[in-house]
């Protein structure tokens, strides 16, 4: 005859079936692109996000705007940053598709912090270059369709929020 089981006992996971961390990560000596806290990892992430930026204010340097780095810099972060935001959330789509994929989930925060970064350069040289930090000046109207910078500083405000606590302190 069966036992009878608390509702804690039956919806207990079973160990097998457990799949939130892949077994090579619990083990000590995985593999550097494995492990969601590898120092390696988070360095070469760097890196190449660093020359993903770089190459596309390059890209609008050279190509775009004939040379013109203020309007290169500004736009070249602002698509990157764009870019790797979008990154990051198809990523999630991705994950759910693909439950396997799942156990890269810290690509989607390094691809979220890493166009967080680059939108605060878009910011910095916008307030820079365009308005000489003179951020009165935007407010002409609060009409959004007349003025859609309003939806900019909307959208920054909240993308900023999301860098400040994308750490581990706050997971």
């Amino acid at each position: 005859m069966d036992e009878i089981q608390t509702p804690s006992q039956a919806n207990a996971p079973v160990p097998e079936q457990n799949i939130a961390v892949p077994p090579s990560a619990s083990r000590p000596g995985a593999p550097w692109y494995v492990t969601p806290k590898s120092r390696e990892f988070f360095l070469l992430f760097s890196i190449c996000a660093i020359a993903f930026i770089l190459l596309e204010i390059a890209y609008h340097y050279f190509f775009l705007v004939n040379r013109d780095f203020s309007t290169a810099l500004v736009r070249g972060a602002g698509t990157a940053g764009a870019t790797l935001i979008a990154g990051a959330l198809f990523s999630s789509a991705v994950f759910r598709w693909v439950p396997k994929w799942a156990r890269h989930w810290h690509l989607r925060r390094y691809l979220g912090v890493a166009g967080a970064s680059s939108i605060i350069v878009h910011v910095a040289g916008v307030s820079y270059y365009y308005i000489g930090f003179d951020y009165a000046s935007l407010f002409y109207t609060f009409n959004p369709i007349e003025n859609p910078i309003l939806f900019g500083i909307i959208s920054f405000i909240i993308i900023f929020a999301m860098f400040l606590t994308s750490t581990d302190a706050s997971m």
